[in-house]
């Protein structure tokens, strides 16, 4: 009980400083994005008139991965400071995650590299993440790390070739996929047959108290750094096509964070 508070604690610590940050980064950005927005709106204005059908879902979902990677660029210097109240506990969820890692393995939204270190040395990692500036923070900690290749790109739109990886991970990122379920697809097309795939994730509880509070809290930390609280993981990979039978849920605290284990079909 005195760990869950703990954690707890470190959780509301952490949406605290995000919001802090948040909120003065996004003073800094409006102009930004407000222009932004009259662009995108004078493009799309444009295209009606040569006769180009411009579907209104495809502009609202490029407008929010537009914004969600520049909040993930601005806070990519203060991530690992933000994440540090609750690092003490993650990173023991981490070890037990990655230690089930093998062969070619995939980290989608690697961020800042904080799993690196827990990685089995034999590991050939790849990571990816849709934000520069997390790329280039990352950097730092692959310098003693020759197996590990960095890449930018969209977790719903990866290049990777059809069952390319023996292992994909991913940590805490599914809560900021703009279509997790277009994401979740596509880790499923490029994980081997038989492969595994690795989720550390916290999702929104089933308890009816607190999954109404996340779902009326969710607005403040997606407008601010673009992470969603209230993700029903396990109902978007039943979505993406997985099916109960390969999916091992296993709950680290409460019903809220989670380490799902799955193997691919």
């Amino acid at each position: 009980m005195e760990k869950e508070d703990k954690f707890l604690q470190s959780i509301f610590h952490s949406l605290w400083m995000s919001m802090l940050f948040g909120l003065t980064e996004n003073f800094q950005s409006i102009g930004e994005d407000y222009f932004i927005s009259l662009c995108s709106k004078q493009s799309i204005h444009q295209q009606f008139l040569i006769g180009n059908v411009v579907s209104q879902d495809l502009s609202e979902e490029y407008e929010m991965k537009s914004k969600t990677k520049q909040r993930y660029n601005r806070i990519a210097g203060l991530y690992d400071i933000l994440e540090a109240p609750m690092e003490h506990i993650f990173s023991n969820w981490r070890k037990e995650l990655l230690k089930e890692a093998s062969g070619k393995t995939l980290e989608v939204g690697i961020g800042t590299g904080q799993n690196i270190e827990h990685y089995p040395a034999e590991v050939e990692l790849t990571g990816i993440d849709f934000s520069e500036k997390m790329i280039e923070k990352v950097r730092n900690r692959t310098r003693h790390h020759p197996n590990v290749r960095l890449l930018l790109m969209d977790a719903e739109n990866m290049s990777f070739n059809n069952n390319t990886f023996d292992t994909v991970v991913t940590s805490c990122v599914f809560c900021s996929v703009p279509d997790p379920v277009k994401g979740l697809k596509e880790i499923k097309r490029v994980c081997k047959s038989g492969g595994k795939i690795l989720m550390l994730e916290h999702v929104r509880s089933e308890k009816k108290i607190i999954g109404n509070l996340m779902d009326i809290i969710n607005p403040v930390p997606l407008t601010i750094i673009g992470a969603n609280i209230n993700r029903r993981t396990y109902d978007n990979l039943l979505k993406a096509g997985f099916i109960p039978e390969q999916i091992q849920v296993q709950n680290l605290w409460s019903d809220i964070m989670k380490l799902i284990r799955i193997t691919n079909d």
